[in-house]
């Protein structure tokens, strides 16, 4: 039954249209396509407070902050796209600027040492962080790509987004893994 509802929700993924095909590990120019394409529907299927966009027209910033892994693949896939009206605006971010004002936020694996002050200088802001690290949901992070079986997924961490006033749908819920959460420091 359960092997059932997972084939049920693989087939509402490929029918929505964001459902990425399996990643080589051999070719990462592939995987870093994949992830495009899923940042580009991570925005579908995420609702931000309104008070996040100025006018019904305002872009969605996706930011790169550190070292961008993507090798163009992100203008190439969401450059020309847009949601409900809203274009994609793509910036590389450096340490010092503003990162609250991305919607979407990439933080780099070139970021990890800095990232609980990266996560913390976000707070509650409604941004949406994803990463490709390893235990970025369980530090605080939204979203982590993964890789299982030559195949990138990706997991979910509902807590950070409700904290961050984020709703995800159901649908992408459905297809994303939930982290593990990590003990709590001096507790076994």
């Amino acid at each position: 039954m359960k092997r059932a509802a997972s084939l049920i929700a693989l087939g509402v993924a490929f029918i929505a249209g964001w459902y990425a095909p399996p990643a080589r590990t051999e070719d990462s120019s592939v995987e870093y396509k994949i992830k495009a394409a899923y940042l580009f529907n991570f925005a579908k299927f995420v609702e931000w407070p309104h008070i996040r966009f100025a006018k019904p027209t305002s872009p969605i910033i996706l930011g790169v902050l550190g070292q961008d892994p993507f090798g163009g693949a992100l203008e190439k896939t969401i450059g020309n796209k847009s949601i409900e009206g809203r274009s994609f605006r793509i910036l590389h971010l450096q340490e010092a600027d503003d990162l609250t004002q991305c919607h979407i936020l990439f933080i780099s694996q070139t970021e990890k040492r800095r990232l609980p002050q990266i996560l913390e200088s976000l707070g509650d802001a409604s941004v949406l962080t994803v990463s490709e690290m390893d235990q970025f949901t369980q530090f605080g992070g939204m979203i982590n790509f993964f890789k299982q079986e030559n195949t990138v997924r990706f997991e979910i961490n509902v807590e950070a987004s409700r904290t961050a006033k984020l709703k995800i749908s159901s649908k992408l819920l459905q297809v994303a893994k939930t982290p593990q959460r990590l003990p709590e420091r001096g507790k076994n």
